[in-house]
């Protein structure tokens, strides 16, 4: 009977570390990769391991981004400040796909417009990035 409370007692030790190291490396994860706004656009780099416990962290990282932006660009318009995301000068790199840790760097500049209403162009598939195959 005592074995059998050691190993019961063992096994909760075990699941509460690797419960712990999990968190320990998302917290980690999470400061190392900081997204900075400006008024000329948003910029940030993740580098980490491509997956933590089977959720694709990059792709976490470019919704991160998406409120980032967002936000700013509430921010700009809030101040009388009229931004519109430039799409056709996105950047984006990746290296380490499928190698289980990457690095990740996006930048999304903006370009001013004079009015919060400007009548601008609708952007066509090439500028933000669409190819039709036939």
């Amino acid at each position: 009977m005592k074995s059998l409370i050691y190993i019961y007692l063992f096994s909760l030790f075990q699941v509460s570390c690797y419960e712990h190291k999990k968190k320990t490396i998302e917290i980690q994860t999470q400061k190392e990769n900081v997204i900075e706004c400006t008024e000329k656009g948003c910029s940030g780099t993740y580098t980490g391991p491509e997956f933590i416990n089977g959720k694709d962290i990059a792709h976490q990282f470019s919704n991160k981004m998406s409120q980032a932006v967002g936000n700013k660009l509430k921010e700009l318009y809030h101040d009388n400040k009229y931004k519109r995301v430039d799409f056709s000068s996105i950047k984006m790199t990746t290296e380490g796909m499928g190698s289980g840790k990457v690095i990740y760097h996006l930048l999304i500049p903006f370009t001013s417009v004079n009015s919060k209403c400007e009548d601008i162009h609708p952007l066509t598939t090439s500028e933000v990035g669409i190819t039709h195959q036939h």
